[in-house]
């Protein structure tokens, strides 16, 4: 292709003699020669021999062992783009650019903006506001890949869910949470002659055509923008260093969808529930998800810890916070807007106080435990945190049919910002894909009770791994990926009663840890692993975790949780 600009300025050349070229040339190969070499020989001690892992990676591209092995250009690729990031060196020079640019300028990145009086923003949700939407599709230009996949904007896919689900005598209620630029937009601009909530241009549109198809929208906006309105001095609506709202904007939602399911006809034909609640007040204090997204240096003290009081909802008898009910009628379906008060990785529900006097446990103030205290009733929860537009549906779907069938109505809960980001800043946050629901019923258990939650350790070849991003342009620190484990051959243990020799497993391994690899991601296709596996239902810790899978597979047995064994 023809420059066009040498026909305006001529060609500029710039030459170095011979030894400085050789001073240059010497000095490139110890910087980038140095660094893993000292980084191997401090880690050559390691039993799982990761210091050597370039070394390994450079044997097995020379001579594969199997025809799935990748090349060796391939091989470097993927660990050279794992240590870009994840160097220690680049990520304390990252994070100390960050603390400058945040204290003294204050400057975010490319996640979190900054605005007055200590306000922080998810960026996505400001470009979800101001994007093309989910109704007009962006223009291609040249700088787009004209072999990119094509986007599934949001619209689509809910009206089809809807269907499959009205198939089913199933109701479908969408909650869209604000996210905070809708309800407190005047810390980002000197405009104060807003008087209602921040909204896309296209959502009147968008929710009409949702409502045209039998789905009942429960649009809190309005109601969270009168509170912080009128009721300012009980506290704000929103925390103002995280991405999620504040107890008293959650549980206005909750009265919002609990008084709408009263009404429905269904609900008064339910029997009385057994289970009887009472509550605790906490105090939970946490420096917020957005000055995380930050990634300031340990121990920085640009923003100090945000507070939080919050309702604990407890089963009176047990006195314990309660769990999701598979059985219930009623399914949440959500991300962290329903987890934040409940999900401990999330900072605001801390785990249990240890020796070392850390916080208590305050898990059990959640949306969905706050809804189940509402309708007096428990309810069945599927809450994956990053997962609210198509990993909750997937995994709902992939359950037995009848399980399914017994459902009265899906609440299911999003951020507003998931709705309406459009195809540029919403892939690598957002999918829409369509769902296949599971046919198949559940099969009886096995006489003597449940034998499936021992552990075992079982040697297969991996079929099947879905994809995993990188950790540092994730909105949560904490991911899961899975892969499919064919022919797998049992090595300590027995088998569970639901698993058949040669049946395929689905297990779900670590990806990545406070935005660093896990051990168990570099798995590849192809490649023989001998796992230590239990059942997923022994891990509800990791339940809102968020999964990386692209695989979409339906698996006929219980998943499993697996880590590498010794």
């Amino acid at each position: 292709m023809h420059n066009p600009y040498e026909d305006i300025l001529p060609p500029e050349r710039v030459k170095i003699g011979r030894p400085a070229a050789w001073i240059l040339s010497v000095l490139f190969l110890v910087a980038i020669v140095l660094p893993p070499l000292l980084r191997n020989v401090s880690t050559a001690s390691e039993k799982d021999g990761s210091g050597w892992v370039p070394v390994v990676e450079f044997a097995k591209a020379v001579r594969p062992t199997a025809p799935t092995d990748k090349g060796i250009a391939e091989r470097l690729r993927e660990f050279e783009t794992k240590l870009e990031q994840n160097a220690e060196f680049a990520r304390a020079l990252r994070r100390g650019t960050q603390s400058q640019l945040t204290g003294i300028f204050h400057e975010g990145n490319n996640r979190t903006v900054i605005g007055r009086d200590g306000w922080l923003y998810f960026r996505p949700a400001l470009q979800a506001l101001t994007g093309y939407g989910p109704i007009t599709a962006e223009p291609s230009s040249v700088a787009k890949d004209p072999s990119r996949s094509s986007w599934k904007p949001a619209l689509g896919a809910i009206t089809r869910f809807a269907e499959q689900l009205h198939e089913r005598g199933i109701e479908l209620v969408l909650v869209p949470a604000p996210v905070k630029p809708m309800i407190y937009p005047e810390n980002l601009t000197d405009n104060a002659a807003q008087t209602s909530p921040v909204r896309h241009r296209d959502s009147d549109a968008f929710f009409a055509a949702l409502r045209s198809k039998g789905i009942a929208i429960i649009d809190v906006a309005d109601m969270l923008w009168q509170m912080k309105e009128t009721d300012a001095a009980d506290g704000a609506v929103f925390l103002k260093q995280d991405t999620h709202w504040r107890p008293r904007g959650m549980l206005a939602a909750v009265e919002a969808v609990a008084e709408h399911l009263k009404s429905r006809p269904w609900e008064q034909e339910l029997p009385t529930a057994a289970v009887e609640f009472t509550t605790e007040t906490v105090t939970a204090r946490h420096i917020g998800d957005l000055v995380e997204k930050l990634d300031l240096p340990d121990g920085s003290r640009i923003f100090e810890e945000e507070e939080a009081t919050l309702t604990r909802v407890l089963d009176k008898a047990a006195g314990e916070a309660i769990t999701s009910d598979a059985a219930s009628p009623v399914v949440v379906l959500g991300d962290s807007f329903v987890n934040v008060f409940n999900d401990p990785s999330l900072g605001f529900a801390l785990e249990n106080a240890g020796d070392d006097g850390s916080a208590p446990m305050v898990t059990g103030a959640g949306f969905a435990q706050h809804l189940a205290m509402k309708l007096g009733r428990q309810i069945d929860v599927i809450a994956i945190n990053g997962e609210a537009s198509s990993g909750v549906r997937e995994q709902f779907a992939r359950r037995y049919d009848d399980e399914v069938r017994a459902k009265k109505a899906v609440i299911w809960v999003i951020a507003a910002r998931d709705l309406f980001l459009s195809e540029t800043p919403g892939k690598g946050l957002v999918r829409w894909d369509d769902v296949t629901f599971n046919t198949s019923l559940r099969p009886e258990q096995p006489a003597g009770g449940n034998v499936d939650d021992r552990e075992f350790t079982v040697r297969g070849t991996v079929a099947l791994k879905s994809a995993i991003p990188n950790p540092q342009d994730s909105s949560y620190k904490d991911a899961l990926y899975v892969i499919e484990l064919g022919t797998p051959e049992i090595v300590t243990g027995k088998l569970p009663a639901s698993v058949q020799p040669g049946d395929t497993l689905y297990i779900r391994l670590w990806a990545f840890k406070n935005r660093s690899y896990s051990k168990t991601s570099n798995l590849q296709e192809g490649e023989q692993v001998t796992l230590r596996l239990s059942s997923w239902d022994s891990k509800p810790e990791l339940h809102t975790t968020r999964i990386e899978d692209d695989t979409l597979l339906f698996d006929p047995v219980p998943w499993w949780f697996g880590e590498l064994a010794e």
